[in-house]
């Protein structure tokens, strides 16, 4: 597209996914000189009316962004309050220790290992690569 012409949509709401995705898009063709016109909204982004409903839905997007900060805060502050911790669940070194020795031992498969000790393939793989480069530094 090129600057004077006009994108003409359904329905603005068609265009992103949500509120930020819309703004974006609008302020892009913006600057890109192109006219945005939606038939189901009667909006039209160079009128005095479009204009204003822009500026709206700006403010909306920014008041949406603040809520949004203002719960996660609550949330973590409330989490700490309980002494909650986030992230995945700590696994213990002993159980770190004995999956390697299994896996040393030559007798256990991955997949047995994983279900002795209740750790996961991907971490267990992990820590078997961890385990091998530092025999490989000694």
């Amino acid at each position: 597209m090129r600057p004077g012409d006009t994108l003409v949509v359904e329905s603005f709401f068609r265009l992103g996914h949500g509120t930020t995705d819309l703004i974006e898009l609008v302020n892009y063709f913006e600057q890109k000189g192109v006219k945005l016109m939606s038939m189901k909204e009667r909006f039209d982004t160079h009128t005095q009316q479009g204009k204003l409903m822009l500026t709206v839905f700006q403010l909306l997007n920014r008041f949406e962004q603040d809520l949004i900060v203002q719960r996660t805060q609550e949330g973590l502050e409330t989490a700490r309050a309980r002494e909650s911790v986030g992230g995945r669940p700590h696994i213990k070194d002993h159980f770190i220790q004995i999956a390697l020795r299994l896996y040393a031992s030559k007798e256990y498969t991955i997949q047995g290992i994983v279900n002795m000790t209740g750790i996961s393939h991907a971490t267990l793989y992990q820590y078997i690569r961890k385990n091998q480069q530092f025999e490989k530094n000694e």
